[in-house]
């Protein structure tokens, strides 16, 4: 650590010590308390955590762009060589996501509810017309546009005011919440689905799939992942209990 010699006024000097007296702290604790709020003050980052916390925004659009050449790169070798390794293919959405819930941090949503739908109609208008047609490359490109389709619906979602009466950002909560018992069971509905009824063709089929998916993750959110979240809020809820009064040094 560097040293520095400083002088204190003899008033601000006896209400350094009684302060640290009164709050059972050290001379080099406070001194310390107070320099991090005074770079806090002026926007500068007090440690190295801080530091990457603050560059983190500006870092993830950067580390989505070598997830995705990463991920191309596998999809190649993949397609080339047949390893197994399909689950770092969907690296950039999960960063995409990270990018987008850091800047709903920094960033205020202006855009009107009312554009959310045209926004996604081009997005998908756009998806849909993108070339294929070019040899060796349809796979990469198939995947690349998703993860940009996914990153732009991501990114979007930050600069748009939700409507409060909106039905749509109603739905969008409920499937929010049952989303990750929906990720679960799908392919297991499906695969059951296309051995008892193997009539893909069908319409009704799908319909049946749909409803078999809606109420298995209902069921997994209430049995599986309600539980867990329940049991997540109790355990931090002690740990921050045990923090507060837990006895000085």
């Amino acid at each position: 650590m560097i040293g520095k010699r400083l002088q204190f006024h003899d008033e601000t000097w006896q209400q350094l010590r009684l302060l640290a007296s009164e709050s059972m702290k050290s001379f080099q604790e406070l001194a310390d308390e107070a320099f991090n709020d005074l770079l806090r003050k002026h926007g500068r980052p007090a440690n190295l955590k801080e530091a990457l916390r603050r560059s983190a925004p500006r870092l993830l659009p950067v580390f989505w762009l070598a997830t995705v050449a990463f991920a191309m790169l596998v999809i190649r070798e993949w397609a080339l060589f047949g390893h197994p390794w399909d689950v770092l293919l969907y690296a950039p959405c999960f960063v995409a996501g990270a990018t987008a819930y850091h800047l709903s941090k920094h960033v205020a949503p202006r855009a009107s509810a009312r554009w959310w739908l045209p926004f996604l109609f081009v997005l998908l208008a756009a998806f849909v017309a993108s070339p294929l047609h070019i040899p060796g490359w349809i796979v990469v490109l198939n995947r690349g546009r998703e993860w940009l389709l996914t990153a732009f619906v991501a990114i979007g979602l930050v600069f748009v005011q939700e409507g409060a009466k909106s039905r749509f950002f109603a739905m969008a909560h409920t499937i929010a919440t049952y989303s990750y018992g929906i990720y679960l069971v799908h392919v297991p509905v499906l695969t059951v689905a296309v051995r008892v009824w193997p009539a893909t063709h069908n319409p009704l089929f799908w319909i049946a799939v749909l409803v078999g998916i809606a109420g298995a993750s209902w069921a997994a959110y209430k049995v599986v992942e309600l539980p867990g979240i329940r049991l997540g809020r109790h355990l931090t809820r002690g740990r921050a209990t045990a923090a507060t009064f837990a006895p000085p040094p």
